[in-house]
């Protein structure tokens, strides 16, 4: 994995750890998220990952994310991987 790739995945990870208090203050929103706070709030997602390019770079390894409740997708690897038939 690039280190790219691992900033990213660290930053996800924070980003879903710290979820259940970032509901509280933005709910709603799209975050960028970047060294494990929240860099700035937006409206839409395409506002978020333009301030994340802005402000980072393209290849700034941050996050942009809703928050918001998620529930998991149950799903199979035979479906994941496409090799379930109808």
């Amino acid at each position: 994995m690039s280190q790219l790739e691992n900033a990213v995945l660290k930053e996800t990870l924070k980003f879903r750890e710290m979820l259940p208090t970032l509901m509280l203050s933005h709910a709603g929103k799209w975050v960028l998220f970047r060294d494990e706070k929240v860099n700035s709030a937006h409206a839409t997602e395409t506002e978020a990952f333009e301030a994340g390019v802005s402000t980072f770079g393209s290849e700034g390894g941050f996050v942009v994310a809703l928050v918001a409740k998620t529930r998991p997708t149950p799903i199979n690897a035979a479906a994941a991987f496409g090799l379930a038939r109808a």
